[in-house]
């Protein structure tokens, strides 16, 4: 791995590929079976399985892989169309996209046999990495990466990589992530976290009504609505998806908790004494 660890503007990793705009089939979904995951609370998570898909080749040196980790609430099919779009060159970089826990691909409340539910554990946006580490490692056989990627909770993960395996790769695009949650993220995700609380409760359409229109209100800027969003449309849908909670049902209410716990608690100065400075100085090799 290269002395000179940047943290780079997007331009440093993307190479748009000749073939921008070309539709690209999603690649066949794979699942690494780690067997037991230790996590940081203590717990342990088995099985531990995790979600993924590649796109490209490794070259003959194994030093053009990227990972990717996924949004919160994403999927690695989700990046089929996005890598499709000319995001990567994917003739000269092979590409793994990593499902997080708790998306409903890797181990989550909603497909775990054992710790289903209420039962699962608390994950944090460092056990994720730990595990994408193990798949990169024991599973495909790489000593090493180029890049890491993400973005929002994906980008979480990728300062997560930054301070945990600095030496690792090469460079690191966090999108849209931040180091530590800011104290409106805090607010939001929170409120959000009791009214699926509610949810799980009552199961009923005030809450999910409330949950679709936290959701609207906070996923977009108010210029964003102001330009976009008809305003005549607003009670409606929230009605209508009050009515029709699916993106709430069948225990999906708890994947995402899972995933809003683990972004609350997401801070990489937590073993730098709570200083961003010390943290940022042990990205560097």
């Amino acid at each position: 791995m290269s002395a000179r660890k940047q943290l780079p503007i997007l331009a440093a990793l993307v190479v748009l590929s000749p073939l921008a705009g070309v539709r690209l089939q999603a690649q066949d979904l794979q699942v690494a079976e780690l067997g037991e995951c230790v996590l940081e609370s203590g717990e342990v998570l088995a099985p531990c399985d995790l979600g993924y898909r590649t796109y490209g080749e490794l070259n003959a040196a194994r030093d053009n892989a990227i990972l990717i980790s996924t949004w919160f609430g994403g999927n690695s099919a989700a990046w089929t169309g996005i890598l499709g779009g000319g995001l990567i060159d994917l003739d000269g970089f092979y590409t793994i996209v990593v499902d997080a826990f708790g998306n409903g691909v890797s181990t989550s409340p909603t497909t775990s046999p054992t710790q289903g539910g209420g039962a699962f554990p608390l994950v944090s946006i460092g056990d994720m990495v730990h595990s994408q580490y193990r798949l990169v490692t024991d599973v495909i056989g790489l000593d090493g990466l180029y890049a890491v990627l993400g973005i929002s909770m994906g980008g979480m993960q990728t300062f997560e990589w930054m301070v945990e395996y600095p030496d690792f790769f090469e460079k690191a695009v966090p999108i849209i992530g931040s180091p530590r949650v800011a104290a409106f993220d805090l607010a939001r995700w929170e409120t959000e976290l009791r009214v699926l609380e509610l949810f799980e409760l009552c199961g009923c359409e005030e809450a999910a009504a409330a949950h679709a229109g936290l959701s609207l209100l906070t996923i977009n800027t108010p210029e964003y609505h102001f330009r976009v969003t008809d305003r005549n449309t607003v009670q409606a849908n929230l009605a209508r998806q009050g009515q029709n909670p699916r993106g709430l049902s069948d225990g999906r209410s708890k994947n995402i908790a899972m995933q809003l716990r683990a972004m609350i608690n997401h801070d990489i100065t937590r073993d730098f004494g709570g200083e961003l400075a010390r943290a940022a100085a042990a990205m560097q090799v």
